[in-house]
């Protein structure tokens, strides 16, 4: 019999809307898979039996989603690298190319809409059940630490009688039961130093690891399977990116198309890491993430890559930030042709 905790980043981390919302679980079709949910969900336990049958019962016509479903519920050892996996989030750099909006605060406290973007790549990770988070902080990092201890107070109605701490009065469900190691990690360190320098935080043998300025709607269970299946020290989430440029099409000298632009054939990093612990071997006090570490990898044939054909942005310039804000507040991400609510918003 399987206890609850090994099922109990699914089942009671994710609400029975979002499991279904994950996996693609359809209400009318998948009754059997959801009466062994709903089962869960009362008695807290699972037979393996139980699993075993169905998924001999359905193998043929599952879909991907509810066949790593079974793979983390029937392998324990899967099940246990899930829970409490660490999201490594890198919030130290400075942000030059942002310098309309980094003078003033960190680039992870920029706002898209009305939060700053390293709190919409925490919900991303959060919405999956991954909610124990690593900030490596660097410049303007007091700001940040700020930010989330006021972050109650700030978001919620209070009242309050001066002398006296004040008393919420009513508040929005925030970051209840989330995780923070505030980690300060040096001004001016590297991308792979930040790392190596919360080693010490660091307490499984895989963790997760990203940019405070990306976003994509990446399927994280999805990615960590790939992971766990390569059996690399690192997987890479690879994307493509968007053409700076508009596409003129003509034919004897005469336009016939002009598209808005697209994405280019090629991938580039878009971070959305998994690494295994062994990775900080590879780091030390000088250490670009994106060069030699990798590079590294890369050469002994231990990085493997995730290919995201979803949607993946960056907040790397001021155009970023505008286009990445109008689409969140007008469903229009300017200068392109999407359309719609944001892609990366996967929470409720």
């Amino acid at each position: 019999m399987m206890k609850a905790s090994t099922v109990s980043l699914l089942f009671m981390r994710l609400s029975t809307k979002a499991l279904f919302r994950v996996f693609k679980i359809n209400v009318s079709r998948d009754q059997s898979l959801i009466g062994l949910i709903l089962l869960a969900r009362t008695q807290k336990n699972l037979t393996h039996a139980g699993w075993s049958r169905y998924k001999g019962n359905g193998s043929n016509d599952m879909s991907l989603q509810h066949k790593f479903l079974f793979t983390i519920l029937l392998d324990y050892d899967v099940v246990m690298s899930l829970e409490n996996l660490p999201v490594v989030i890198l919030c130290g750099g400075k942000g030059m190319r942002l310098r309309e909006m980094t003078e003033y605060v960190p680039k992870a406290l920029v706002p898209v809409g009305n939060m700053p973007i390293v709190l919409h790549v925490m919900k991303i990770y959060a919405h999956y059940g991954f909610t124990k988070f690593i900030l490596c902080l660097g410049y303007k990092g007091d700001l940040i630490k700020q930010y989330f201890m006021n972050f109650d107070l700030m978001t919620s109605d209070f009242s309050m009688t001066f002398g006296q701490k004040p008393v919420v009065v009513s508040q929005p469900s925030g970051l209840s039961g989330w995780e923070i190691t505030f980690a300060d990690t040096g001004l001016d360190t590297q991308t792979g130093t930040r790392i190596k320098r919360i080693e010490n935080y660091l307490e499984t043998d895989n963790f997760f690891a990203t940019y405070c300025d990306g976003l994509a709607n990446v399927d994280l269970f999805r990615l960590l399977k790939h992971h766990l299946e390569k059996n690399k020290i690192g997987t890479l989430t690879a994307v493509h990116t968007m053409s700076p440029f508009g596409i003129v099409e003509e034919r004897d000298g005469i336009a016939i198309s002009f598209k808005e632009k697209l994405k280019l054939p090629g991938l580039v990093n878009g971070g959305f890491f998994v690494f295994k612990r062994q990775f900080l071997e590879y780091l030390d006090d000088q250490s670009v993430l994106e060069e030699e570490p990798l590079r590294a990898l890369t050469e002994k044939g231990e990085l493997a890559v995730y290919c995201h054909e979803g949607f993946w942005a960056c907040m790397d310039t001021f155009k970023d930030f505008e286009r990445l804000n109008s689409l969140w507040n007008q469903g229009r991400m300017l200068h392109t042709g999407l359309r719609g609510p944001p892609p990366w918003k996967v929470w409720e």
